[in-house]
């Protein structure tokens, strides 16, 4: 995270993940919760305070799509990109339990 208002600009580094991060989705403007996929096939729910929630370790290969349900709280889709995956998963975000795929 960086504060481009700063001289010292970076405020808070994530770096759980083990492959180039493919993409973000902040969850909306209230909360200070975001996802991020990688290609190392995995993706993290954040809360910027507090760091990692869970990590979801479900597809073969890079995470390339995220969102959040815009009509129920607590859901997020994950979609893996790769030719060996070719999924996307629904994920209960208060528990990390997969909900449908």
């Amino acid at each position: 995270m960086h504060d481009l208002r700063e001289k010292d600009h970076v405020i808070r580094e994530f770096n759980n993940h083990k492959g180039e991060v493919c993409t973000l989705k902040v969850k909306n403007k209230t909360e200070k919760v975001f996802a991020s996929g990688s290609s190392d096939g995995n993706a993290i729910i954040w809360d910027v305070h507090y760091g990692m929630i869970h990590q979801i370790k479900a597809h073969k290969g890079a995470v390339k799509a995220l969102d959040w349900c815009p009509w129920k709280n607590g859901l997020l889709a994950t979609g893996g990109g790769s030719t060996t995956d070719k999924s996307i998963k629904l994920w209960n975000t208060s528990n990390g339990n997969l909900v449908l795929s």
